[in-house]
């Protein structure tokens, strides 16, 4: 037992412990659809426990009431934990935080995730500066993509951020980015989430030299040769881009050469003769230079034309010395029609991100993830309450609360020795003793 002394004295009395009960077995009463009327509280949640046996051990669920009672413990502190989060990174009111928990364990449920995880990918949407609702928007987009291509949130939100900010794309919109990885990723040779990759590693600078985002998919899925290494050919064409547009300051902070770039109309010149007056780098209209995804499409359909050495030459110009071989990959996808044909398919995109998750949630690993989830959304339903949170509120830990009521009441023993509740509550102070004697 801990020697710590509560903050501040609880006092409970036995109606609000029956409360909880009641409370407790009126929301299994209507998860499971067991018969409430007429029953003792505690009768009616262990028939609930009962009916939930032969899945307890494939869903990891408790099975006895004292296990449901440390488990619902822990799902509360683990969401209490995370909205507390949400609310320093946000400042919003009590009302906006407990209306966005309302909707969280639906939101979770209907994505196939944890209700914690969804929380806290929330939060790391808000700290990049977004509001709540469009934080919450972006948390459903990124749970999505990281369903759909096995990669970790982080790195989903890493990628969807990159690419959003580099192309301009709202967070109403950014489903849109994982329905083109998604459609690149089925049809081609290269993956979902090799695709996010190599976009993280190109993306402001192959927008900024005029290319969009469909055009940079289908660069990166379009390579059969560099399939499997998309993260790499994203850096590839980050160089290629920058020596056409003649940036040396970026080449040189990135380590790749830059000395024998000189301005953007001597690239112009040496690559209008090296191919032989096939290929104009510039927009014949206003003289700007050509977004990177034409120039190599036009450089690579001159190719029959020129000679090795003047390929050489074409190569080092505008992939660097250390690139010709991924260089000559990627033109070599543009005379294959590879990189043609995932730019037409990034034009029927639309809804394969749906697609997708639509046989996530059909896999038994989402099956058991949402009913992982039901549980949480359960236990802060009935958690919800003076019981627990109005003693945390004014300041008291909660593992002194359970102390104080254990202690000084009387109470809880009392009700909750047939639910196997006061051993619960004794390990829950003594974590180290209880892993011992386990």
């Amino acid at each position: 037992m801990s020697n710590r002394t509560p903050e501040i004295p609880v006092k409970l009395d036995t109606r609000s412990v029956d409360a909880l009960l009641k409370k407790l077995a009126k929301t299994l009463s209507l998860k499971l659809k067991v018969d409430l009327d007429g029953k003792n509280p505690i009768d009616v949640i262990n028939q609930s426990l009962k009916s939930l046996k032969p899945l307890a051990q494939v869903l990891d669920l408790p099975v006895n009431s004292s296990e449901i009672l440390q488990k619902m413990a822990n799902s509360i502190l683990e969401v209490d934990t995370a909205m507390s989060n949400l609310q320093q990174v946000t400042g919003k009111t009590s009302v906006q935080y407990e209306d966005f928990l309302a909707r969280a364990g639906n939101a979770a449920i209907s994505l196939g995730r944890d209700m914690t995880n969804y929380i806290n990918q929330t939060t790391d949407w808000a700290k990049r500066g977004f509001s709540i609702d469009s934080s919450a928007k972006l948390a459903e987009t990124s749970s999505i993509y990281s369903n759909i291509s096995g990669i970790d949130d982080q790195t989903a939100i890493t990628d969807l951020s990159e690419a959003m900010e580099a192309f301009n794309i709202t967070a109403s919109d950014s489903i849109s980015i994982i329905d083109l990885y998604a459609k690149l990723g089925n049809e081609f040779s290269a993956s979902s989430s090799g695709i996010g990759e190599g976009i993280r590693n190109s993306a402001s600078t192959l927008a900024m030299t005029g290319n969009s985002i469909e055009q940079t998919a289908a660069l990166l899925a379009g390579n059969t040769d560099m399939s499997q290494n998309t993260g790499e050919l994203g850096n590839v064409l980050k160089i290629a881009a920058l020596r056409l547009a003649a940036m040396k300051e970026p080449l040189s902070e990135i380590g790749a050469e830059y000395k024998d770039i000189e301005s953007v109309s001597k690239n112009q010149a040496k690559i209008y003769s090296l191919t032989n007056g096939h290929v104009n780098i510039l927009n014949a209209q206003n003289g700007a230079l050509k977004d990177t995804y034409t120039i190599l499409k036009e450089v690579a359909e001159s190719w029959n034309y020129v000679n090795d050495s003047q390929k050489d030459d074409l190569l080092t110009l505008m992939f660097g010395k250390g690139n010709t071989d991924q260089g000559a990959s990627v033109l070599r996808s543009f005379q294959s029609g590879q990189v043609q044909q995932a730019y037409q398919s990034t034009k029927t995109s639309e809804g394969a991100a749906g697609q997708e998750q639509a046989q996530f949630l059909d896999s038994m690993e989402s099956k058991i993830q949402q009913f992982q989830t039901q549980f949480q959304e359960l236990s802060t339903t009935v958690m919800d309450s003076d019981f627990f949170k109005g003693a945390i509120d004014t300041g008291t830990a909660f593992l002194d609360v359970i102390t104080e009521i254990i202690d000084k009441t009387g109470v809880l023993p009392s009700l909750l020795g047939a639910l196997g509740g006061v051993s619960f509550f004794k390990n829950l102070d003594e974590p180290e003793k209880h892993r011992v004697s386990a």
